[in-house]
């Protein structure tokens, strides 16, 4: 029963979407220590890949898994990377007698491992990365072992997707606020300008756009010059200058 909680706690703690595991490098510590725990193997680690769809070293504590990770991705080659291209699990029950990705092969028995088992972290379209599960002892992985490590992982491709999904939706929201509080202050300083010279509000903005370019300022900031009526941009140029009462 003792396992079947922790499974359980397992699946609770990698849907949360509260801030606390919001940084996906905590978040893939989570991930991975839940692996080690629950799976018949000694060490686990997960790949995540960035924004530029390459993968990365996601886990944050250092040891010997960082360094099998790092000589996977030096070359681009290993179970890992192999998972995660083709979206399906890699395993190896004995490296030593396995003669693929030999960088990956090499460090990893040098270190004492000998079993791995690589597992794409699925989502919709191309894997999001993979978990590597590593062992000490020659084997294969069972099949129960199997199944749960892909319930994990599909786990994981949800949430990191979702978690992608609001990070970017609010990204784009900041931009569109950012924006559309520009076009504000550069509407607002081009009625001050039109009402001040007596001027169209097409001209008011040809010149706030010539004064911009002349002093390489950004439009917006010219604008909230204007808006704020600086005395220091005053002395710049008369367009910013109140016409005499």
């Amino acid at each position: 029963m003792h396992r079947e909680v922790e499974i359980a706690a397992a699946f609770i703690a990698l849907t949360d979407l509260n801030d606390r595991l919001s940084d996906e490098a905590r978040y893939a510590d989570c991930l991975a220590g839940y692996a080690s725990r629950l799976l018949n193997c000694d060490a686990a680690g997960v790949l995540l890949a960035g924004p530029d769809g390459r993968l990365g070293a996601a886990t944050t504590s250092p040891g010997l898994m960082e360094i099998i990770q790092l000589a996977e991705l030096r070359v681009n080659d290993g179970p890992s990377v192999s998972a995660f291209h083709t979206g399906a699990a890699t395993s190896v029950a004995d490296l030593r007698t396995d003669e693929r990705w030999k960088p990956f092969r090499s460090v990893t028995l040098q270190t004492g491992f000998t079993g791995v088992h690589a597992i794409p972290v699925p989502s919709p379209g191309k894997p999001v990365g993979a978990i590597t599960l590593l062992r000490r002892r020659p084997g294969p992985f069972s099949y129960e072992d199997d199944r749960l490590a892909e319930s994990l992982a599909a786990i994981a491709g949800a949430h990191l997707c979702a978690k992608r999904a609001i990070t970017s939706a609010e990204t784009r929201s900041e931009q569109l606020k950012t924006t559309l509080r520009s076009r504000i202050g550069i509407e607002q300083a081009k009625g001050i300008l039109a009402e001040r010279h007596g001027i169209t509000l097409t001209a008011a903005f040809e010149r706030m756009r010539s004064f911009a370019r002349h002093h390489r300022r950004r439009l917006d900031d010219v604008a909230r010059t204007i808006v704020e009526n600086s005395p220091s941009a005053a002395q710049l140029d008369p367009l910013t200058r109140p016409t005499p009462g």
